[in-house]
Parts: structure tokens; C-alpha cells; sequence
């Protein structure tokens, strides 16, 4: 009796190992992927993003025009925003003309 109480108590520990495991690889998949996406020389991190599923939400979408033959970063559909940097501390700074 005690040998099946053992038995039962490894089966036990060894489910829950799998699930934990299984939870987690389905968690990393299910988030934005955290590397750097450059537009020319600008690493561009979430929750900013080029492609759609890349970024939080439409406010975050960079657009990587390269029109020029130099790729130059926008922010959302207005092209007139340049972004000039993305620090990881949450500050976007931007480039626009003012006529």
C-alpha cells in the first residue's frame, strides 16, 4: 500500500511538472515577440510595432517608409511624425515640420 501511495504521489509531481511546463510555453507564445525590429538605424521594442499583432494597439504602429532609399520611421499614418528615438523608458521622441 504504501509502495502505490508513492507511486501516485510521483505521478502526481510529474502532471503537475507537465502542466506548469505546458502553461508556460502557451503563455510565451500568446505574447508579443520582445526583440527589436529596426526601421534604418531605429530599434523599434513593444508595444511599438510595424506589423499588425506587433504593436498594443493603432496608437503604436510605426511605419518604416523607404521611399527615399533610406528608410525613415513614422509614427502611425501620419507622415509628417518622424520618430527619432525609442528609449526603453517609455519616451518616443519625434521630428516635424512646422510651417
Amino acid at each position: 500500500m504504501a509502495l502505490r501511495g508513492m507511486l501516485f504521489h510521483q505521478q502526481l509531481l510529474l502532471g503537475l511538472i507537465i502542466l506548469a511546463a505546458t502553461a508556460t510555453a502557451a503563455s510565451q507564445d500568446s505574447q508579443p515577440n520582445s526583440s527589436c525590429i529596426y526601421c534604418g538605424s531605429l530599434c523599434i521594442h513593444y508595444p511599438f510595432g510595424t506589423r499588425s499583432s506587433h504593436y498594443l494597439d493603432e496608437s503604436f504602429l510605426i511605419n518604416c517608409e523607404n521611399t527615399s532609399g533610406t528608410p525613415k520611421p513614422t509614427l502611425g499614418y501620419d507622415q509628417n511624425l518622424e520618430v527619432l528615438n525609442i528609449s526603453l523608458e517609455g519616451e518616443l521622441r519625434l521630428s516635424t515640420s512646422v510651417t
